[in-house]
């Protein structure tokens, strides 16, 4: 079962909209469901046939996450932490996304940013992906996820949880490619590199949360840069 998010940048001009220092104007947000089932969209209340969807308006809760789960079950929501708020379309993201999946998983999924002009992607450390199959799971099905790690993965990063985890976590780079770490070049900005520091620091700081943000954030520019864009399309598959 999965799903996308995307989003995308376009080049300045006379009508270009600026964002605040660090942050990112979201224009449109797409999610793609590619599973046989609908999803329940957290925030929007809103229901995700099939096939890949404009979601329109701003959302009542749920603001610091993109959360989905399947109509018919299990209950709880696959999600992203955006590490911040965004109200949705036309609103600017200041966080940077990253999975938090220490919990259990029903979907796969990933989400990318994207070039609304060209619909390359946006930039060198452009998405993340999970790659989970419930038929592999190293937890047990419940009524909460299709594979549920009984939070087994946050006090031992060794665990089975915490290597099924890693071993399915990519980035996805601006060429399109995965890797385990996002491949950063001159220039790419301070938050592209492939540093520990932020990992480990998420680990202390999440009890050993295993979604890699330094794997799973969307680029945010240094702190006092203007990032000028007159629109930002964020998009979401469902696997």
């Amino acid at each position: 079962l999965p799903v996308a998010v995307r989003a995308a940048m376009r080049g300045t001009s006379n009508q270009t909209a600026i964002a605040s220092p660090g942050c990112v104007l979201i224009d449109s947000f797409h999610v793609n469901n590619q599973c046989d089932k609908a999803l329940l969209l957290k925030g929007w209340n809103q229901i995700i046939p099939p096939g890949e969807h404009v979601v329109q308006g701003s959302r009542q809760d749920d603001a610091l996450r993109l959360s989905w789960r399947l109509v018919d079950g299990p209950s709880n929501y696959d999600y992203v932490e955006l590490s911040g708020s965004w109200l949705g379309p036309g609103s600017e993201l200041c966080g940077h996304p990253n999975y938090a999946t220490w919990l259990g998983f029903t979907t796969s999924s990933r989400y990318e940013a994207l070039d609304p002009a060209s619909g390359a992607l946006a930039c060198a450390d452009a998405g993340a992906e999970v790659r989970f199959d419930a038929t592999d799971c190293p937890g047990v099905a419940s009524t909460g996820w299709a594979c549920d790690f009984e939070a087994s993965a946050i006090n031992n990063c060794e665990s089975a949880a915490a290597t099924y985890q890693q071993e399915r976590t990519f980035a996805i780079n601006g060429d399109g490619s995965n890797s385990p770490l996002f491949k950063c070049g001159a220039g790419d900005g301070e938050w592209c590199g492939n540093s520990s520091e932020l990992p480990l620091r998420a680990r202390v700081e999440q009890l050993a949360r295993v979604s890699r943000g330094l794997v799973d954030r969307l680029h945010k520019p240094p702190e006092g840069d203007q990032v000028e864009a007159d629109s930002l399309h964020l998009k979401s598959h469902v696997q």
